[in-house]
């Protein structure tokens, strides 16, 4: 028995679109899983494979599967995307709005606001500020583009998102900023 599915599509300008297709594909992958392995009969089974697992064996492997279906539903319980509240920032008022989603082992932080003021070279700027419980342990930061600039988005431990222009170039006034990253708990 099988199946095929589709492999999720990124696209890098729409990160929100990309992670909600991410989700849907794992969330299908496990349907697909739960469905082809809960529907084994021994048919599927070579004959040295059936006398190696006993029934016993067989039994063990299930809640094991039972207990890994039941930690990704309590995963998909907790994440609920929320605003993220942003500093310096303007947001977009679609899809794309600042937003952050906790899963309880890891923060993604997703969509994009424009600049409110310009931020010169080397300059770090706080563009958001995560709540309580949805900060990462230590420092995370990713590099992003910023138009033609390259910059770093940093989640602190304080909770604070800040953006560092690495780039000689400024960052001007209006430019588009995506938020997206993720990191631990």
């Amino acid at each position: 028995m099988g199946f095929y599915m589709r492999s999720p599509v990124y696209t890098p300008n729409d990160p929100v679109k990309s992670v909600k297709q991410l989700h849907s594909w794992v969330y299908q992958l496990n349907e697909n899983l739960k469905f082809m392995f809960s529907n084994l009969d021994s048919d599927n089974f070579t004959e040295e494979f059936s006398k190696r697992f006993s029934t016993e064996e067989m039994e063990k492997i299930k809640l094991d599967i039972e207990k890994m279906e039941t930690g990704l539903s309590e995963i998909t319980k907790k994440g609920e995307w929320k605003t993220l509240t942003v500093i310096g920032l303007t947001p977009n008022e679609d899809e794309n709005a600042p937003s952050f989603l906790n899963t309880g082992t890891g923060v993604f932080l997703s969509g994009i606001g424009a600049m409110d003021a310009e931020v010169i070279s080397g300059e770090r700027r706080t563009v958001a500020y995560l709540p309580e419980g949805s900060r990462p342990l230590r420092a995370q930061s990713r590099a992003i583009y910023v138009g033609n600039c390259m910059a770093d988005l940093e989640a602190l431990s304080s909770g604070l998102i800040v953006l560092h222009n690495r780039d000689v170039s400024p960052i001007p006034q209006g430019a588009l900023i995506p938020l997206s990253m993720s990191f631990g708990l």
